[in-house]
């Protein structure tokens, strides 16, 4: 069963997802600025949504060009024109950190970082590779780590970061 992005922007065109309290009134993102990685599809995507629904401008990533391109084309077809995609591949850094610099280059800061990118093996442990497995721990982990380093300087350059920066991943 795979996810299907046509489906979620046709809910949300019918109303479906906006019967819950706008993401607006729950945290106040209006013309705040967000790299969401992993927004191509699954979770990321759903927070893409969510957060351009309350206002923001947000920049989703993802590992292939397609399906960012195609995540965008969905999202604007929806009504959002304040989204864009750059790809990144999360074991980059350089991806990583061109990535940050895209974001604030387009939209003049980074306010908000989602790390949603990630992968998996569907593989019982007794058959994964340790190879796959580090592969995994690298995206998933190593991935949200490098986010955190990159848009936490660009935090400290907009002179807003007093506390230490606190990032949700699912993984």
């Amino acid at each position: 069963m795979g996810f299907d992005p046509k489906a979620i922007a046709a809910s949300i065109m019918r109303g479906y997802v906006t019967d819950t309290p706008s993401l607006e009134e729950m945290l106040y993102v209006k013309g705040k600025v967000a790299i969401v990685t992993g927004g191509t599809s699954g979770l990321g995507f759903c927070t893409a949504q969510r957060l351009l629904q309350g206002g923001a401008k947000v920049v989703i990533s993802g590992s292939t060009e397609e399906k960012g391109n195609n995540a965008v084309a969905l999202l604007k077809e929806a009504g959002f024109p304040e989204v864009t995609f750059c790809k990144a591949d999360l074991c980059s850094e350089a991806e990583v950190e061109a990535l940050v610099k895209f974001t604030a280059d387009t939209y003049g800061s980074v306010d908000i970082l989602v790390t949603s990118g990630g992968a998996w093996s569907f593989a019982h442990i007794y058959d994964l590779p340790e190879e796959d497995f580090m592969k995994t721990v690298n995206i998933n982990l190593a991935g949200a780590y490098r986010c955190a380093k990159h848009v936490s300087k660009c935090f400290r350059l907009q002179s807003w970061m007093p506390y230490p920066l606190r990032t949700l991943s699912p993984w």
